[in-house]
């Protein structure tokens, strides 16, 4: 009986459970504005996308030096902002178009610089 009950219950729960075409390694940057856009749970996801992002990407080269204080909800924001202001370049990958903002909008000072 308890078996039965519980194949009901998770038969009831797993049709609820939504379902993501999550933003992937080659979506373009129309891909991306439209999926963060969708509700706040993609959203999240979004999110979730640019720390795995930056991370990566900080791993190997320092692209862009934040000041301290900008979290990853500003670094989202940058990016959106970027692809929706830029139409001619929002048919290129999410991820180059975010780099590239977050690299004109933090560079990093120039070695040799004062």
């Amino acid at each position: 009986m308890r078996i039965g009950l519980l194949a009901a219950l998770l038969a009831l729960a797993l049709p609820a459970r939504p379902s993501y075409a999550a933003a992937t390694w080659d979506t373009t940057g129309n891909q991306f504005v439209a999926f963060c856009a969708a509700n706040s749970e993609q959203k999240e996801l979004c999110l979730f996308y640019v720390k795995g992002l930056w991370g990566g990407a900080i791993a190997f080269y320092p692209l862009a030096c934040l000041p301290a204080g900008v979290d990853h909800s500003q670094l989202l924001e940058i990016g959106l902002k970027k692809i929706r202001e830029n139409p001619e370049i929002s048919h290129l990958e999410a991820r180059q178009t975010l780099l590239a903002a977050w690299m004109k909008t933090f560079p990093c000072p120039k070695a040799g610089a004062k």
